[in-house]
């Protein structure tokens, strides 16, 4: 992965290398919510007019390969298409909701053996997240804001300076004393009348040490 981020993206670029064209196109897929084939699609015109020799990864497939060793991947849990349950833990081998009795999985078709879930969630762990951004020392300075900031009195610039935060940190010390700790902040907001709670939040007792 370094020496991805070291290497031009071709033999005389001095402002893309290889890993920094597969996240800036893993990002336009993600914002724009384009297929694997888009993807190709794209990389396949943009190595065209690429330089002979050019260093960018040939498919998705390969890209992906690539960034695997980041450590940011996702697990895949499937799940009532009532979204009544997660099939998940104790209850992956059910194969039927506990709930409203929907199958789990779809009816096989031909000579297929996969069984095939209705819906899947994907779980995105928040802990090695969290760790990455305290690998750059810029990211790092963001990360512990919270504790190194000038408060002013009388003005709200962060979480950290209302009451429900220093609630927290009064009954958590210990927790609160090393600034790498994080606290998750959930915003609320209730369907029917979301404009009216939008600016409503609580901070939950959810805490990473890191």
């Amino acid at each position: 992965m370094l020496k991805d981020s070291d290497e031009p993206l071709w033999d005389g670029c001095t402002n893309h290398n290889k890993l920094s064209v597969v996240a800036q196109v893993f990002t336009i897929k993600s914002d724009h919510e384009l297929s694997e084939a888009d993807y190709d699609k794209i990389i396949e015109w943009a190595r065209s007019i690429l330089p002979k020799g050019n260093r960018l990864k040939e498919n998705f497939y390969a890209a992906k390969s690539m960034i695997k060793s980041l450590g940011l991947g996702y697990q895949k849990i499937d799940m009532c298409p009532n979204f009544c349950m997660l099939y998940y833990l104790e209850n992956a081998k059910l194969t039927v909701c506990m709930t409203c009795g929907h199958s789990c999985y779809k009816p096989r078709t031909g000579r297929g053996k996969t069984l095939v879930a209705y819906e899947k969630l994907r779980y995105f762990p928040i802990t090695p997240r969290l760790q990455r951004l305290f690998m750059s020392p810029r990211t790092t300075e963001y990360m512990t804001w919270h504790q190194s900031n000038d408060v002013v009195d009388g003005v709200m610039v962060h979480p950290s300076n209302g009451e429900a935060w220093k609630y927290f940190n009064s009954v958590h010390p210990h927790f609160s004393a090393e600034s790498r700790n994080v606290s998750w902040v959930v915003y609320i907001q209730i369907q029917p009348i979301r404009v009216i709670f939008c600016s409503l939040f609580l901070l939950v007792g959810h805490t990473h040490g890191l």
